[in-house]
This record gives structure tokens, C-alpha cells and sequence, in this order.
């Protein structure tokens, strides 16, 4: 175990002759310093109300090795240069980790012996998961005496922070009380506690971060204490510059996102789809056809293929393009074009067919003069300026926001808000090609590099640090952005905040509208949910305070509402556990790992993997250990050549223990009395009449038959190279499982060495068997599977 230091011998690593904060801490912030000490506290203030002062100062104040996490890479370097600023260090003294870095070794050494300068390593939670995975020994939570979660929030749902804040919690309750210093303290910072709206679900959000990261307090300051301390709490009263669009788009009733898009191509089935989305398809159609009659073996239209993602009709179109780049410029131009086209349909598609301005704006932004030539009748019906309705309102809050600053002597400085990424290319596009806005205004785009917004728009991590270097010095007054500039990003310049789209919950209302801090700042709104109009949004963060300041934490609970919460929270895990009982070992020992990982998931436990090296043939030794809030732990292990192996393994053997651990639990019980009590008082089907039993019997029946109908479609309808995938698609369709089982035959046999069957049986039809031979596995199985399709299909 890493040596720590005890807190009364222990000193602070900074340059005391440089320790001189650039201004005195307020009064409100003070407090809160006091008040944390040793304890695990989370701090809940508004944006700009000086969060990071708070922590910073605690380091300052006593010197303790600290891990401050931020979420955004964005943030490293500011929260970094802060830090330094405020504890008069050097570089040398708080480090910065970013995804491909590492951690310098000295920093590394200084940080287990505890002397020398590192104190501080500000870091992305996945940077520091992998650097904790390559050196567990070395990173382990014994090395921290404090973890600073900034934007604490993000515990709340499937985040790295999650893993990081429950495997910090887990290790602490693992240590023995009579060590120097018994556990490794955490702060969060947030301006927004909940994602949620109602009294209700803002409390359980709090309850579960506070028990779950073991917090003792939870500290914030009453809206008179912010005023004495000096700031503004008052933010901009929201605009609502656009109330409705009327738009002929898909109805709300049948907006269910999972079935996003098959409810596109049902509504183009049954011409209910909007008129410019005919044409978009026509005009597509047009050229995939050309495209197909001059390249039969290599073009595939991935709009035939049901399983395949929207996201992925353009890579494919991409990657086409690349691998003619050299052997053919010209049909690789045209698979590039086919591209844009897709992707032009797929943003109109994730919009419920609303965004058609964006759509006709991205291929006026991404095909060549001679492409939009060749699409003159297509652009002639829809480049009209009546179909830019949130584009022009854009435009007249820009003017109009831009105007009042001039007036008022102040530079306008502000952040349009979006949700795509492609989005952020769309806008910047038009405000560069109108004159009037690009004479005052001076733009660029800002998201998250770790992916591209289509094939062939990316932004790179020096160009985002350009911008973002360019937007605070005020070389640029607008910047066009994702969330990722929504949490902690400092501009005190900003002026005025833009929501292009709906705001999607109250923790991103809050944060973005922070962003505009300056006095006689503007908070516009052009578009929002129904079900989370603005008003309600703005009532959130009050309500939010209000809960806080009352709110009782775990350790001042009595001990019966302790017992009560505790037994709670157990019986909800217990319940988790066995709906996900199910997930574990489903795919055999090869996709183990994965399962255990899912399967983690579904519990919101914490899994912890740890290495050793043994002097064994195998020579990787790997550990698998659950941890429930039950209070049980399981460890799973395995030994391999490779790490992949042993972990394989490990997790393996952790799915045979959690399966033989699991009692005949008190939920198990119950559920089976229920049935039991159910099944007592059912009149079985042979209790009923004759009559009786052939109704039911006849509805199942007639139901089976329209899905099977309905599905009929997707068999053969891509020969048989693709039969396979196409029963899968037709037994998801129908709801029936497909049965498959191999043979092996004799190796002299000229047709192959491998015979498939695979049994389609449903209550419809008797029992279906298709049968294939193949020198190959594959090859087998789809001889098999066209063998059914064809069966099938003579049935129907």
C-alpha cells in the first residue's frame, strides 16, 4: 500500500512566498471554506458565483495531493491555469492530463512519496481511468488525499465521473480506520444538483449523490449572501423570440425516438412523408442509379439495408470515395456527393422531417458549383428565403443584439447554442455568407473533437484551441457551439446567450445560460419543448436552492430514517441485480468481459479490475471484483499469456460466482407467491369451453400472420449473400426465435464440409427447415438461410 501522510505532520507543497491570490475570497465562499475541512461536501452555486475559488483555497490552505476533474478537455487548461494563479505554483506543481497524454514519471514519483512540488493534476475522468488502468499501483485512490468533481452532476447518469465517484466510495469503506488519514476526501461543484424538474425528483437526485459519494454536507449560500458578496444573481429574463413553427413535419404522437427511423420510411411508404423530403429521395434515387450503372460490383445503396445506422450511409460513401481517390478522381467524386446527399437526409430525418433549412443549407454548403448545377431544379424549389424561418430569426436577434451594444458603447460578445455538431458547420456557414451579419459579425465553431460532425467535417484540437484562444481575446464576438461549451467555460466578456434549439433538461438551461454573465447581458430563446417550456426551466435552479438548503444528509438523519433509507436503497439494487441476472454468460466465456460490463450497467455497480504479474507461464494476473451496495463483493480470476485473456477470464469466473451467489433472495419469494396467488385463482384454458379456448387461440393467430404479412418484404430481398441478415431482420420482425445447428460431413464431400440448418417455427406455420452445405461456415449458412427465404415465401 502507498504511504500517506499524516494531516497534522503533513505541510503544503507550494511556494509559500508565492501564495497570493488574485483577489480576497468572499464572504459567502469563506464559509464554505471553513466549513469543509476534512468532510465530503458538495458545493451548489450559480454559475460565475466563484466555485473553483472554493476547492483551489482548500489546496492552497493545506497542501493535500489532489485529483480536480473536469469534464470537458476544453477545461483542463483552464481550470489548470487557475489553479496555478491562485496557489502561486508553477507548472511543476499541477500537472495537466488529456486522452493520449501521460503522466510525467517525476510528477508521478513525487506524487507517491508525497514530497516535492505536484500537488495537483487536473484531468478528463477517461484520461485518468486509463492512466489509473496502465499504473494501478502507482494511481491508486490511497495516492489522493482529495478528488474535486467539477460539475459534480454528471454522477448522476452513465458517466466516467459515476465510475470514478463509486470506486472512490468503494475504496474508502475498505479502509481501516486507524490509518493516518481513513479515507481520500471529495468535493463537488455544480450550479445544478438535478436533470429533473419536480420537487420530487429534484430530492431523490440529491439523495442519491449524496449517499452514493458518501457526502457529509452539502454547502451552498442564500440569494442575500450571494448579493453581500458581491454578485449579480440576477441573470437575463429570458426572450422567447420564436413561440411556435408551424411546420408540415412528422406528428408528435408518433415521435418515439428508438423507432426514429422506421417511422421515417413508413410515412414514405404511405406518402405521408413531407413533400421536400419526396424530392430529397427522388433526387438521391437519381443518383444512386447513375451510380449503380456505372459501378454494378462496388456500389451497394446502404438506404436497403434496414440494420445499418443512419450515421453510417455516409462513412460508407466516404470510404468509397477514398478507395478511388487515385484509381478513378471522378467516381470518387461521386460517391463524395452521394454523401452529402445522405447526410442531408439524415439531419432532415433526426428532425422529424422540421429541418428542412438545414438540410438545404448543408448541401449548398458541401457540393461544388457543377454538383449544385446538376441539382438546379431541386435547389430552385427549396434554396427559397421563406424556408429559413429559425435561420432569419437568427439573423434579426443578431442585428438586433449587436445594434444595442454599439448604442450602449459595450462589444458584443455571444454563443449561439445547438445540439448537432453539424448544426454548428450549418450556422457558421450562413452567417459568413450574408453580408449584413458577417460587416459586424465574426464567427467560428466549437464541439467536442472526439468526433467528427459527418465524414468529411471534423474539427481538430488545434483549431479548438484557436477558437476558443480567439473568442476570450475578442478576435472573434460569436461563437456557434455544442454543450461542450455550456459547463465552466469562462468568457466574462459574453454578453448575450442564444438557444438555436430546445433545451433538453434544467441542467443544461442553467449552465448555458451562465455563459452570459456581464450586466445587461440577453438569454434568447428561438425554440423549446412543449413539455419544458422556458418558464418552468427558470423556476428550476430557485427550486433547486430552496431543496438544498433544507436538505438533511445521510449523517444527520435519525437512525430509524437512516435504516429506512439504507434498506431502501438495498432492496432497489437487489431488484436490479435480478432483472439483470439475465445478461450474464449469454454469449459464452469470449464475450464475458462485455457481460460483466453490461451487467454493471444495468446494477449501477462499480467493478473494479487490478493486475498483477505472476512468475507463471501465464503471466498476467487479473482481478474482477463486483461491488454491490448489498454490501456483498465478488471477485472473479483469471490468469493469461495476454491481458485481454486474463481479464477474459477473471470476468468469466466472476459470472459463474455472482450466478452461484444468488439466493433464493426475499424478492425471488415474493415474486413467486405472487404467481403462485395469481395461478390459483386463473381459470386455465382447459377449464374453458370449447368456444372459449379457440378465442384466444384464433387472436394469437390472426396476429402472428400480420406480422409475418407485414415482414414478408424483407426476405430475398438482397440475394443470397445477405440471406442471413435478412431472416435475422424477418425473425425480429415476427417476433419468433430462430433455431440454428451445425454438422460437420465428410471432407470428401465436393460441396463442402460444414451442413446448417436453421428452424423457423411459429404458430402459423409448421416447422420450417433450411439446410445449406459449404467448404465454409458462412458460405453454409447462407445457403441455408436463402434455402428457407425461398420455403418461406412459397408458404406465404
Amino acid at each position: 500500500m502507498s504511504p500517506r501522510f499524516d494531516s497534522e505532520k503533513m505541510s503544503p507543497r507550494f511556494d509559500s512566498e508565492k501564495m497570493s491570490p488574485r483577489f480576497d475570497l468572499r464572504p459567502y465562499q469563506k464559509k464554505i471554506v471553513d466549513s469543509i475541512r476534512d468532510q465530503n461536501v458538495i458545493v451548489l452555486l450559480p454559475t460565475g458565483a466563484g466555485k473553483t475559488v472554493i476547492p483551489a483555497e482548500h489546496v492552497r490552505e493545506t497542501g493535500k495531493r489532489t485529483l480536480f476533474l473536469v469534464p470537458t478537455v476544453n477545461l483542463v487548461h483552464q481550470q489548470a491555469k487557475f489553479i496555478r494563479e491562485w496557489c502561486g505554483a508553477g507548472s511543476e506543481a499541477v500537472g495537466e492530463l488529456v486522452g493520449g497524454k501521460q503522466i510525467p514519471d517525476p510528477f508521478l514519483q513525487t506524487l507517491v512519496r508525497g514530497e516535492g512540488n505536484p500537488s495537483v493534476l487536473v484531468s478528463t475522468p477517461k484520461a485518468f481511468l486509463m492512466a489509473q488502468e496502465r499504473d494501478p499501483r502507482r494511481l491508486c485512490w490511497n495516492s489522493w488525499d482529495l478528488v474535486v468533481f467539477d460539475e459534480v452532476h454528471h454522477v448522476l447518469k452513465e458517466h466516467p465521473y459515476r465510475k470514478i465517484a463509486l470506486s472512490v466510495a468503494s475504496a474508502n469503506a475498505k479502509r481501516a480506520p486507524s490509518e493516518p488519514r481513513s479515507r481520500t476526501q471529495m468535493v463537488g461543484l455544480t450550479a445544478s444538483l438535478s436533470y429533473s424538474v419536480s420537487d420530487a425528483a429534484i430530492k431523490r437526485c440529491i439523495r442519491t449523490l449524496m449517499t452514493e459519494m458518501q457526502m457529509d454536507a452539502l454547502c451552498t449560500a442564500t440569494p442575500e449572501e450571494l448579493l453581500a458578496g458581491g454578485y449579480h444573481s440576477h441573470a437575463a429574463a429570458p426572450e422567447i423570440a420564436l413561440d411556435d413553427v408551424h411546420l408540415e413535419a412528422c406528428p408528435p404522437a408518433d415521435r418515439k425516438p428508438h423507432l426514429m427511423l422506421e417511422t421515417f420510411w413508413r410515412r414514405v411508404e404511405g406518402k405521408g412523408c413531407t413533400e421536400y423530403a419526396e424530392d430529397l429521395l427522388r433526387a438521391i434515387k437519381r443518383r444512386e442509379g447513375a451510380l449503380r450503372r456505372e459501378r454494378p460490383s462496388d456500389f451497394r445503396s446502404p438506404l436497403a439495408e434496414p440494420e445499418l445506422k443512419m450515421a453510417d450511409w455516409g462513412v460508407r460513401m466516404h470510404k468509397m470515395a477514398q478507395r478511388f481517390d487515385r484509381e478513378d478522381p471522378g467516381v470518387a467524386g461521386r460517391f463524395r456527393e452521394l454523401e452529402q446527399w445522405y447526410e442531408s437526409l439524415r439531419i432532415l430525418i433526426i428532425s422529424w422531417e422540421e429541418n428542412r433549412e438545414g438540410s438545404v443549407l448543408f448541401l449548398k454548403m458541401m457540393l461544388n458549383d457543377d454538383e449544385r448545377k446538376e441539382s438546379a431544379e431541386f435547389f430552385h424549389k427549396h434554396d427559397r428565403e421563406d424556408i429559413y424561418v429559425r435561420l432569419t430569426q437568427l439573423k434579426k436577434v443578431l442585428l438586433d443584439k449587436t445594434s444595442v451594444s454599439n448604442s450602449s458603447n459595450a462589444d458584443f460578445c455571444g454563443i449561439v447554442f445547438v445540439q448537432q455538431r453539424v448544426t454548428a458547420h450549418i450556422i457558421d456557414f450562413y452567417l459568413k455568407r450574408d453580408r449584413t451579419l458577417s460587416a459586424r459579425i465574426k464567427s467560428a465553431f466549437l464541439y467536442a473533437v472526439s468526433s467528427p460532425a459527418t465524414p468529411s467535417l471534423s474539427l481538430n484540437k488545434g483549431t479548438a484551441n484557436s477558437v476558443l484562444h480567439d473568442f476570450r481575446k475578442g478576435k472573434l464576438n460569436l461563437l456557434v457551439s455544442t454543450v461542450v461549451a455550456e459547463e465552466g467555460l469562462d468568457v466574462p466578456s459574453a454578453n448575450c446567450v442564444i438557444r438555436f434549439d430546445p433545451v433538453l433538461n434544467a441542467v443544461s438551461h442553467v449552465q448555458g445560460r451562465g455563459r452570459a454573465r456581464q450586466e445587461l447581458s440577453s438569454f434568447v430563446v428561438l425554440q423549446e419543448r412543449k413539455d419544458r417550456p422556458t418558464a418552468m426551466l427558470q423556476k428550476v435552479e430557485e427550486k433547486q436552492l430552496r431543496i438544498a438548503s433544507s436538505f438533511h444528509t445521510f449523517s444527520e438523519l435519525s437512525p430509524e430514517e437512516r435504516v429506512k433509507v439504507k434498506t431502501g436503497e438495498i432492496e432497489a439494487q437487489k431488484n436490479r441485480e435480478t432483472s439483470a441476472m439475465s445478461l450474464l454468460g449469454r454469449k459464452g466465456e469470449e464475450e464475458a468481459y462485455q457481460d460483466v460490463l453490461q451487467y454493471c450497467a444495468k446494477t449501477k455497480a462499480e467493478l473494479g479490475v487490478t493486475w498483477d504479474e505472476t512468475d507463471e507461464t501465464d503471466k498476467f494476473l487479473c482481478h474482477c471484483t463486483y461491488e454491490s451496495e448489498t454490501g456483498s463483493s465478488v471477485e472473479g480470476i483469471g490468469k493469461g499469456k495476454q491481458k485481454k485473456i486474463a481479464k477474459k477470464r477473471a470476468a468469466w469466473d466472476l459470472i459463474n460466482k455472482l450466478k452461484a451467489s444468488v439466493p433464493s433472495t426475499t424478492i425471488l419469494q415474493e415474486v413467486e407467491e405472487k404467481r403462485l396467488e395469481i395461478a390459483s385463482c386463473f381459470d386455465g384454458l382447459s377449464e374453458l369451453t370449447s368456444e372459449e379456448q379457440a378465442k384466444p387461440k384464433k387472436g394469437k393467430i390472426g396476429t402472428q400472420k400480420s406480422k409475418e404479412l407485414s415482414a414478408l418484404s424483407l426476405l430475398g430481398r438482397r440475394g443470397e449473400e445477405e440471406a442471413y441478415q435478412d431472416v435475422l431482420q424477418y425473425c425480429v420482425r415476427t417476433k419468433v426465435i430462430l433455431d440454428e445447428a451445425w454438422d460437420l460431413i465428410d471432407e470428401t464431400d465436393e460441396t463442402g464440409i460444414f451442413l446448417y440448418y436453421c428452424t423457423y417455427e411459429s404458430e402459423t406455420v409448421s416447422r420450417v427447415v433450411g439446410s445449406g452445405k459449404g467448404k465454409k461456415k458462412k458460405i453454409a449458412r447462407n445457403r441455408a438461410a436463402w434455402d428457407l427465404v425461398n420455403k418461406l415465401k412459397a408458404l406465404a
